[in-house]
């Protein structure tokens, strides 16, 4: 359920691509790196607890998916936001003399 819901991290900072200004950009970076790595460590940390019990069923080719998944889709869109970002403060005028 965590990974689920880490997906929704880089979505939401997706759609947070389509709103204009900076203050979108640092938002959208944001949730991206701390709601989606934020809730795969999560998952991680719970998972690793899980596997100690006799009974643990395990889904390894779906976990694996899902985590890279989260993951890099979360990279993606944070760098997405980054770039845009500095883009937007390179243009500044304070850098012009």
């Amino acid at each position: 359920m965590l990974l689920w819901l880490g997906l929704l991290g880089p979505l939401l900072g997706i759609g947070l691509l389509f709103q204009s200004g900076w203050k979108w950009n640092v938002a959208g970076w944001a949730v991206s790196v701390i709601v989606g790595l934020g809730l795969l460590v999560a998952f991680t940390t719970v998972d690793l607890r899980r596997r100690n019990n006799l009974w643990y069923l395990s889904s390894p080719s779906l976990v694996r998916t899902l985590r890279i998944g989260v993951a890099s889709s979360a990279i993606v869109v944070a760098a997405v936001h980054a770039y845009y970002l500095a883009d937007y403060i390179s243009r500044l005028d304070v850098w012009v003399s």
